[in-house]
């Protein structure tokens, strides 16, 4: 059975998003090819998604919808052909445990010290 979604555009809405940050959180890990704008799948998100929604985005590339779908708090599932977009798609869209991130930080400074002790240059980014 289909259904007839009306959509009712406001009059002079702005969907250029010229001059806004497309690179925000994990929307620029990677200048991956013809990538969604994040402000218009963000705003269609908020028009057309229920709480309870899963969004499915059949052609995810690297996951700029599943990454707007988890700032809205909705579930989604990406779908794409290549293994790298799917890659990308999963780690933007999946955060990580503030506590896995404090541990590997905490680990890290320490082996940074320790090779600054032993006079080894050591980079941190």
């Amino acid at each position: 059975m289909l259904e007839t979604v009306k959509i009712k555009w406001i009059e002079n809405e702005n969907w250029d998003f010229a001059g806004e940050d497309t690179q925000y959180l994990t929307h620029g890990l990677h200048p991956y090819p013809a990538r969604m704008v994040p402000q218009i799948a963000g705003r269609l998100l908020r028009r057309f998604a229920s709480k309870n929604d899963v969004v499915l985005d059949p052609f995810c590339g690297s996951g700029g919808v599943l990454v707007e779908a988890r700032l809205a708090g909705l579930n989604s599932i990406g779908i794409d052909i290549n293994p790298l977009a799917c890659l990308l798609a999963e780690v933007k869209s999946n955060p990580i445990d503030p506590n896995v991130i404090s541990s590997v930080w905490r680990k890290l400074k320490s082996h940074s010290k320790m090779g600054i002790r032993l006079g080894l240059r050591v980079l941190l980014l």
